[in-house]
C-alpha cells in the first residue's frame, strides 16, 4: 500500500520529459517543476537541463540538453538499468514523440506529486504525535503541517488552472465593480484592519464597545441617529476586567434600549483579562473557533500587547508579524473586520509623546488604517483629532474629530461638511442593497 501511495508515475514522467525536450516553451503551461520528478532515473535533473537551456537559447534541443548535464557533471544520474545518459534521453525523445498532450501526462505526474506529499505530511504528523512529548510543540508542529496540506489543497492539479487573482489589467478594470461592502457605511469595509492607538485612560476601549453595540442595534457608531443594516460583532477584551466591562456596556446598552432598539443577539464579547497569545496555535484555534461560532462582521480585539508573547530571540518585527499573520488568517477566512487597539510610546523627558504605534515599525505598513487619537494642547479638554499614523489606503468618511461626554454616546464625531455628505451617501447606498435571505436570524 505505501509503495501505491508513495511511487512517481515513471511511464507519464518519461512521456512528459519527451514532449518538452523537443517543446520546451509547454513548462510553464504544464505546471510540473523538476522536484515533481523521480530523482533515480534522473528525471529531475533532465527537467531542470531543459528549462535552462530553453532559457538560454530560447528553443528545445537534445544535443544542448546532454551538453548542459555534462557540464554540471549530471550525466552520470540519468538513466536506469537497461539505457544511461544519451541513449536513455533518445528513449525519451523516442516515449514523447507523437503524443497528443502534454497536459494529459503532467495531470498524471502531478496526482502522483500530492499524494506523495499528502502521505508524507500524514506521515510526519503521526510521527510527531507519538514522539512528541510536549503538547504545545505537537501542536506547533500540527499548525505548520496544516499550512503545508492547505498549500498542497490550493495548488492546482491541473498546470494550466486558473490562478486567482490573476488577470490582465485591461479585463481587471473593465470588470463591472460591486458594490462596496461595509461593515461601517462609508468608513469600514469587510476585511480592513483598523489600528487606533492613544494614550492610556482616554477611551479607547469605551469607544470600542460604543461601536460594537451600536452596529448590533443598526445605528451608525459615528452618526447614531443614522439608520443602517445592524451587523454582527464580537469585542474580545484581553486587558480589562468582566466586571468593568460589564458595568461600562451596561451603561451603553442601556441608551441603546432607551432608544427603542435591541441588540438582537448580534453583539458578542468574550473577556480574556490575562490576554492571549495569538502566536501560538492553541490560542489561535481558540480565536478562531469564537468567530466561527459568532460569524462577526466586526471583530474589536486589544490591546495588542496582550494578543501575543515574545520569545528567546525575537526581533522587534518577529512577533507583530505573526500576529499580523494570525489575524490576516483569519480576516481571510471569515471575511471579517477588524478594529484593533494599540498604545503610543509614552514621551521622553520633556518632548511631546509621539504619535506612533509602540513597539516595532510593523505597525507602519500593517494596517490599511492606522488612527491617532491626539489631544491639541490648546483645545478643550474633552476633544481629540482623529490624526493618522501611516496613510489611509483608500478615501474613507472618518469623522474629524471625537468628542467625549458630548452627547447620550461616551463619544460624539465632529464631520467636515463634505465628509458628512459622503458618509450620507454610502449610507443610503448601504441601506438599498437588499438584504439576501438565509432563511434564519442575523
Amino acid at each position: 500500500m505505501t509503495n501505491a501511495i508513495t511511487r512517481h508515475n515513471v511511464d507519464a514522467e518519461r512521456a512528459l520529459l519527451g514532449i518538452l525536450i523537443d517543446s520546451p516553451q509547454l513548462a510553464d503551461a504544464c505546471g510540473v517543476r523538476p522536484g515533481d520528478l523521480d530523482p533515480g532515473p534522473g528525471h529531475d535533473v533532465i527537467l531542470s537541463a531543459v528549462l535552462e537551456v530553453f532559457d538560454a537559447h530560447r528553443t528545445g534541443d537534445p544535443v544542448l540538453v546532454l551538453d548542459h548535464l555534462a557540464r554540471r557533471d549530471q550525466l552520470g544520474q540519468v538513466g536506469n538499468e537497461s539505457a544511461r545518459a544519451g541513449v536513455y534521453v533518445a528513449e525519451l525523445l523516442e516515449a514523447g514523440r507523437g503524443l497528443p498532450s502534454v497536459q494529459h501526462y503532467a495531470r498524471l505526474v502531478r496526482e502522483a506529486t500530492v499524494r506523495r506529499r499528502i502521505y508524507e505530511v500524514g506521515t510526519r504528523l503521526v510521527q510527531s504525535a507519538t514522539t512528541t512529548p510536549d503538547l504545545d510543540a505537537m501542536l506547533d508542529a500540527a499548525s505548520d503541517m496544516s499550512l503545508q496540506l492547505g498549500i498542497l489543497v490550493d495548488d492546482p492539479v491541473e498546470g494550466d488552472a486558473p490562478i486567482p487573482g490573476l488577470s490582465l489589467i485591461e479585463e481587471f478594470i473593465n470588470e463591472p465593480s460591486p458594490p462596496h461592502s461595509w461593515v461601517i457605511p462609508g468608513v469600514v469595509e469587510r476585511a480592513d484592519r483598523i489600528m487606533l492607538i492613544a494614550g492610556e485612560g482616554v477611551g479607547k476601549s469605551v469607544l470600542a464597545r460604543q461601536i460594537v453595540t451600536l452596529l448590533a442595534a443598526g445605528r451608525h457608531p459615528f452618526m447614531p441617529k443614522a439608520i443602517i443594516r445592524p451587523r454582527r460583532t464580537l469585542l474580545v477584551d484581553l486587558e480589562n476586567p468582566p466586571d468593568l466591562v460589564r458595568r461600562n456596556l451596561r451603561g451603553v446598552v442601556g441608551q441603546i434600549h432607551a432608544e427603542g432598539l435591541d441588540l438582537g443577539g448580534r453583539a458578542w464579547r468574550w473577556n480574556r483579562p490575562g490576554g492571549m497569545d495569538l502566536r501560538g496555535p492553541v490560542d489561535r484555534q481558540l480565536l478562531a473557533r469564537v468567530i466561527e461560532k459568532t460569524r462577526p462582521d466586526l471583530v474589536a480585539i486589544g490591546p495588542v500587547y496582550k494578543a501575543y508573547g515574545s520569545r528567546p530571540g525575537d526581533s522587534h518585527e518577529t512577533g507583530p508579524a505573526e500576529f499580523g499573520a494570525a489575524i490576516d488568517h483569519l480576516r481571510e477566512r471569515y471575511g471579517c473586520a477588524f478594529w484593533i487597539e494599540h498604545h503610543a510610546p509614552k514621551a521622553s523627558g520633556s518632548e511631546a509623546r509621539r504619535t506612533d504605534p509602540i513597539g516595532s515599525s510593523y505597525w507602519l505598513r500593517w494596517p490599511e488604517f492606522g488612527l491617532v487619537l491626539r489631544r491639541e494642547p490648546h483645545s478643550e479638554p474633552n476633544v481629540y483629532m482623529l490624526d493618522r499614523f501611516r496613510g489611509d489606503r483608500d478615501v474613507r468618511c472618518w469623522p474629524d474629530q471625537l468628542i467625549k461626554h458630548a452627547s447620550r454616546w461616551p463619544w460624539a464625531t465632529d464631520y467636515d461638511p463634505d465628509n458628512k455628505d459622503a458618509l450620507f451617501r454610502a449610507i443610503d447606498e448601504d441601506n438599498a442593497i437588499p438584504i439576501p435571505d438565509t432563511g434564519g436570524t442575523s
